[in-house]
């Protein structure tokens, strides 16, 4: 590999094969149900973030597409543990609170959640 510090060469990354490259997760915004088609279309987004309560067909089909789904928003920042085991009982994959320790004694009872 050859560093040109005098700004006249380039640099040859050839050489770094050996390294793997992160990958960096991405979410897409569905704003409300109609736009989750939307989303699960983009490619380059491996999460969906929704600003709404899912049903359990809808966190049903972001899986079956391979994404995984969270929650963040009015519904879930605050403490809202009706919310909370709703989005669960869906199939959410992650809430976004400003109660997070709230949020985990909710669901701690619920399947799924430790």
């Amino acid at each position: 590999m050859r560093d040109d510090r005098d700004g006249e060469g380039t640099t040859d990354h050839t050489e770094c094969t050996d390294i793997e490259r992160p990958r960096a997760h991405a979410a897409a915004l569905a704003n409300s149900p109609d736009q989750i088609s939307a989303v699960l279309a983009d490619a380059t987004a491996d999460w969906v973030y929704v600003r709404f309560i899912p049903t359990a067909e809808q966190a049903a089909q972001v899986h079956a597409a391979g994404k995984r789904l969270f929650i963040a928003g009015p519904n879930v920042a605050g403490d809202e543990a009706a919310n909370w085991r709703q989005a669960a009982a869906a199939g959410i994959d992650a809430i976004l609170s400003d109660y997070p320790l709230e949020c985990r004694q909710a669901l701690r009872p619920a399947a799924g959640f430790k």
